[in-house]
């Protein structure tokens, strides 16, 4: 993942992560959050802002650049600037003598509760599958994550890892003997253009909602949505806001034509190693506008989910 990050770019992901709803429907298990925040929380924007240079610095000194690694970063940001809360540790590995058994994404007290709170957090975009009503029909765009495999592990391993005795023995060393925990599931899901899907139960009623279709599909799909240009998201530009703005305040060398999408649609494959995550916009009065956000994948990418799903 590129590191060429900018600080318009951390506003808008930070923007993304306060108001993206939760992807799971919250009263399907206790550990589950229904908000990433409290409605009557939210942190100090204009201390956040003024330490975004910080924040540079931090994600530069991160030795990866995973999309989950920058989310994590900017969450931990975000909690060191909330009322009343005060962060005790991040990414805190637990050992089970030598082996390493888990890891707790963010311990912070809150002031508010009371509490100690132990959250676990990730971003997931997933495609779904045709024929399929359950989690497992959805796939990561390069189909090496699925969602049920997701959900587990968030729910049984690493949201009860304080439970575990390895994970108490570490948190005694912080001075913690009680905590809670809560688990907050974010990003998108992606509904095929030329088939319809059932949604799971388990999924939020306001999840966010994109699409995803073939390169055969894509004259159709742009006709169908009045698309008449779009843009690439790199990895960190997934968790943004739809893009809105003036023509002169929008990068457009990433912005192109359908045409240009279609003719190059192969070599983007190639050189991301898969499908890719478009913007398709739409100008007008000299703005570009956001209309809809979705994944372009190769013709056989449907085939090689298939195949993963009945393996």
């Amino acid at each position: 993942m590129s590191v060429n990050f900018s600080t318009e770019t951390l506003q808008a992901s930070t923007q993304w992560l306060l108001e993206c709803p939760v992807l799971l429907d919250h009263q399907q298990h206790p550990a589950l959050l229904a908000s990433a925040l409290p409605p009557s929380v939210r942190p100090a924007m204009g201390d956040l802002k003024s330490n975004l240079d910080a924040l540079l610095g931090d994600l530069q000194e991160k030795r990866h650049h995973l999309l989950g690694v920058y989310y994590e970063t900017l969450w931990q940001a975000i909690f060191r600037h909330l009322p009343d809360t005060r962060v005790i540790s991040s990414n805190r590995q637990v050992q089970s003598g030598k082996r390493t058994v888990g890891e707790f994404d963010l311990i912070y007290y809150c002031g508010t509760r009371k509490t100690y709170v132990h959250r676990e957090m990730a971003v997931k975009f997933y495609l779904g599958l045709p024929g399929t009503d359950s989690l497992a029909g959805w796939f990561g765009p390069g189909l090496e994550d699925r969602f049920d495999h997701k959900v587990e592990r968030l729910l049984h391993h690493q949201s009860v890892l304080s439970q575990t005795i390895e994970g108490r023995h570490s948190l005694e060393a912080l001075g913690i003997t009680a905590i809670i925990s809560e688990t907050l599931l974010q990003g998108c899901l992606f509904y095929p253009f030329e088939n319809s899907i059932t949604a799971p139960d388990l999924l939020s009623d306001n999840h966010l909602r994109g699409d995803w279709l073939t390169t055969s599909a894509l004259d159709h799909y742009a006709n169908s949505k009045q698309i008449n240009a779009v843009s690439h998201l790199n990895k960190h530009q997934w968790i943004t806001p739809p893009l809105n703005g003036h023509t002169s305040q929008v990068n457009t060398t990433h912005v192109h034509t359908v045409d240009w999408l279609r003719m190059n649609a192969a070599s983007l494959f190639e050189q991301y190693r898969g499908p890719v995550m478009l913007a398709g916009l739409t100008v007008k009065d000299d703005e570009y506008r956001e209309i809809s956000r979705f994944f372009l994948v190769p013709d056989d990418w449907e085939d090689q989910a298939h195949l993963r799903f009945n393996q």
